[in-house]
Parts: structure tokens; sequence; C-alpha cells
């Protein structure tokens, strides 16, 4: 129940021992999904093996549950399982996969993990990726060194959500490009979620917003994307007054 996934995880931040009935569990096939999130959250890198197992064995009810708990666990807490000859293979697994969910998160666990030799293969999944996989797989080529093939996929992607998902990730290794690149995006009809990913991509970078100005002098713009992209600015709680200027000019 919750209640004791709760006592464990109270006992575990004191004594983190106290996850050892949880990893067996884990590790005899007789985990629920709670139970392997929660090892996930709070486990330690020989406890996350009993996940990394789980989410390399063959297709199976807690696979997805098995493969986030991993991505979160490097993502949030910047902690792998122990076993790093098991995590390119498994990783290799999950993107086989025909769940969109458990790839992207094979996805992230390539990018944390720099497992450069899935490049290849994550690049060609996202050429064909349906919107709720390219954010992941575009982020993870990105992270993996393969600027040529974000920029082409950002600049000539036959779907949109192909180049919108490449241009936010190409602000990691390119701001300047990326940023003509939205506003060359910021001519089509835009959803307001596409428009936050990409702004939300630009303000993280260093200079994200003077690249942003730069690229959007002289050009026109729909005044919705302008009036969101706007009212993105005002809600990030920083200023950014060239851009602000830019986009009441375009």
């Amino acid at each position: 129940t919750n209640a004791d996934h709760l006592g464990f995880a109270l006992k575990a931040i004191e004594k983190p021992e106290a996850l050892a009935p949880l990893v067996e569990l884990i590790a005899k096939g007789q985990a629920d999904a709670s139970t392997v999130r929660l090892v996930g959250k709070i486990g330690r890198p020989h406890e996350l093996d009993a996940v990394l197992h789980l989410a390399h064995r063959d297709t199976h009810a807690l696979t997805r549950d098995a493969a986030l708990a991993l991505a979160e666990a490097v993502e949030d807490r910047g902690i792998s399982p122990a076993n790093e000859s098991l995590r390119s293979p498994t990783c290799k697994r999950l993107l086989s996969e025909d769940d969109n969910e458990i790839v992207a998160a094979g996805c992230r666990l390539a990018a944390a993990w720099n497992l450069e030799d899935l490049a290849t293969e994550i690049l060609a999944r996202l050429i064909t990726a349906p919107p709720a996989l390219a954010p992941s797989a575009a982020k993870a080529v990105a992270r993996l060194g393969n600027r040529e093939e974000i920029h082409s996929l950002a600049s000539q992607g036959e779907a949109r959500h192909i180049r919108v998902a490449t241009t936010a990730a190409l602000f990691e290794l390119d701001p300047a490009v990326a940023s003509v690149l939205t506003v060359k995006l910021f001519h089509e009809n835009l959803s307001q979620a596409e428009i936050e990913t990409l702004m939300g991509e630009g303000l993280l970078r260093p200079g994200g917003s003077e690249h942003l100005a730069r690229a959007l002098a002289g050009k026109k713009i729909s005044r919705d994307t302008a009036l969101h992209a706007t009212r993105l600015l005002e809600v990030s709680g920083k200023g950014h007054p060239g851009l602000t200027a830019a986009l009441a000019k375009a």
C-alpha cells in the first residue's frame, strides 16, 4: 500500500538498507509499479541495478515503470545503476519497443549516460518519430554530438513537430543558429505548446535571449505568436528588454 511505501521511504532516508526488502521483491519479480518507482526515487546505485535488470528483461508489465524510474534517478538525482556494462544493452532494448514512452525513456537514458554507440539508432527513430517521442530523441541526438543531423532536420525536416523538437535541441549546441530557425518556425501557425518549447529552450541558454532578439530584427511574425512569446517572457521572472522590444516590432 501507499502507507507501507511511505514507511519504507522514511526508513530508507535514515537507514538506506531499509530498501532491501523492496529490492528483493524486484529481483524476485514480485514488485508492483509503485515499488519500482520508489526504488528509482531513493535507491542507491547497487539498488538501482535491480531496476536496470528489470528494464533489460523482455517486455513485461513493468518495463515502462523500470525505464522511467531509471531516467528520473539520473536526471533528478544524478544517480545511475552500478552495473555500467548493462546500461547500453538495456537502452538498446528499450529503443526497440513499440511504446513511445518507453523509447523516449531509453533516449533520455542514452543521453544521460552518454551512450554514443546508440546515436545512429536514436537518429533513425527520430527521423520518423511521432510527437510524443521527438523531443527526447532530438535531445539525445544533440547530446551525443550529432550536430549536423540535428541542424539538417531542424531546417529541412518534413514534419513540423520534428522541426520544432530538433530546433529546440539545437539551442544546446548552437543558440545563434537555433534562434534563426526558431524565427523561421514563428512564421508558421505554431501551437502555444510549440512556442513554449522553443522559447523555453532559448531562454535557458546563456545569451539565448539576445540571439533570439537579433534573429527577429526586421522580421514579421504572426501577432498571436508574438503575443504568446511576450507573455512567456513576462512570466519568466527575468528581464529580457531586447527580446521584448524585438517581439513588439515583429
